[in-house]
Order: C-alpha cells, then sequence, then structure tokens
C-alpha cells in the first residue's frame, strides 16, 4: 500500500499551476519535480567529472575538419548506462596507466584524460576500417534519436581496459574520441538513417560503417561531415 502524504493548500496550489490538466495528479507533478531536479544534480555531476557540454553545432570548429580528412562514417547502437560511461564522462589516464602497453602509454603520453569507446571481435573488420578524424554516430537504444557525435582520434586493443569501464573483456578493441570534437546531437534516428542510404525504420543491429558512396554524396550535397550534421 502506497504511504499517504499530507500537504498544505498553498503547496497543492502550486502543484495545481504545474500539472496538465486532464493528465497529471499531484504525484505526477511531484514525480516530474523530482526528476528534474535529479537531472540538474546530474548535471553538476558531470561538469564536476569532466562531462561534455550540450552543443548546438556552433562548436564544429571547421577548421579542425580540413587539418584531418573525415573519410568514413560508422553509425554505434548503444545502451544509455556504456553511452554514459563512455561519452559523458571522461576517464583519467593516471587511473588506467597500470593497464597500459608501453606503446599504448606512448600513443597517450600528452593526454591527461580520454573519452572512449569499444567493439567486440566480431566488428573487426569495421574495427579496422577505422582511421583517425572519422565521424561516428551513436544512437541510444530506445530513444529514437542519434544522441552523440564524435570523431575518433586514433585505436588501440586492451582487454583490461574494457574490463575495467565496460565490465567485460571482450569490449577490447578500443576507439578514442577527440575531446574537442564530441558532442550531444540529438539527431533525429528515422531522418539520419534515410540520408545515411537506409530504410526509416532500419534496425541498427550493431556498430555498421555507411557506404562510401553514401559518404560521397553526403559530401556533395552537404560539403562535409560538419554540414551534413548541421543540417
Amino acid at each position: 500500500m502506497a504511504p499517504v502524504i499530507r500537504i498544505t493548500d498553498e503547496v497543492y496550489t502550486r502543484l495545481q499551476r504545474l500539472a496538465e490538466p486532464f493528465v497529471d495528479t499531484p504525484a505526477t507533478v511531484i514525480e516530474r519535480l523530482l526528476n528534474a531536479q535529479e537531472g540538474e544534480r546530474r548535471n553538476v555531476a558531470g561538469k564536476e567529472n569532466g562531462a561534455i557540454a550540450t552543443s548546438q553545432l556552433r562548436n564544429y570548429q571547421p577548421e579542425l575538419w580540413e587539418q584531418t580528412p573525415c573519410n568514413n562514417l560508422f553509425l554505434a547502437p548503444g545502451n544509455k548506462t556504456n553511452l554514459d560511461r563512455s561519452i559523458l564522462q571522461s576517464v583519467q589516464i593516471s587511473d588506467i596507466n597500470q593497464l597500459l602497453t608501453p606503446e599504448q602509454r606512448g600513443i597517450l603520453r600528452n593526454t591527461q584524460s580520454l573519452r572512449c569507446f569499444a567493439l567486440k571481435e566480431h566488428a573487426r573488420t569495421n574495427y579496422n576500417a577505422m582511421r583517425p578524424g572519422d565521424l561516428v554516430l551513436f544512437s541510444e537504444n530506445g530513444s529514437g534519436k542519434f544522441k552523440y557525435a564524435s570523431r575518433i582520434q586514433t585505436t588501440f586493443e586492451n582487454a583490461s581496459l574494457g574490463k575495467l569501464i565496460w565490465r567485460d573483456p571482450q569490449w577490447k578493441l578500443i576507439y578514442l574520441l577527440n575531446p574537442q570534437q564530441t558532442w550531444i546531437t540529438d539527431l533525429n534516428k528515422p531522418n539520419t538513417l534515410e540520408k545515411c542510404g537506409y530504410d526509416r525504420n532500419f534496425w541498427l543491429p550493431g556498430f555498421i560503417q555507411v557506404s562510401a558512396e553514401v559518404v560521397v554524396r553526403i559530401k556533395r550535397s552537404q560539403g562535409s561531415f560538419a554540414g551534413f550534421l548541421a543540417s
């Protein structure tokens, strides 16, 4: 049995002002206020822990696209937990240094923190196709959105790091995301799939590479991937 709470007439009147007529109950209004409060706390905590800021696509820095060509486009599905852990939060190099090989420490020698995602062995062909500067669009499962976009900085293989970050050593094919070119996008998924050459209702089965023909078409029509994202 749910607990009963008592509120003053003044508080009840304030809840009524926030309610949607014929839809909300006092409980749903209170729940919405709690969700907003908890979301604000998560945003503050995220900023303190190196979370990326919401982008309005004005920070695409075209000069960076010119310096490092973007030759490939990948689509990656993921659950909210893994996406938040991988993209919103950065990993401090000091916390993972002991898991890195000497070669990987050399690659990251001037890096203080990183954002990364990973693939399993069955996706090695796509992993091997990745090049620095390539673009990845991340779809949050069930959201109907490609919620994040990022350009690849580099790749390396490390099962121990996969186990630390994603609780599974099978996530061993690591690709690092460029911290200056990682954005919250909230792109409409059906529209984006259509632009990438798929049916609007296409079910994204896993990490896939968009065909070279579609990449050429996008660049011709939009001028660049930056224009594609902004459109």
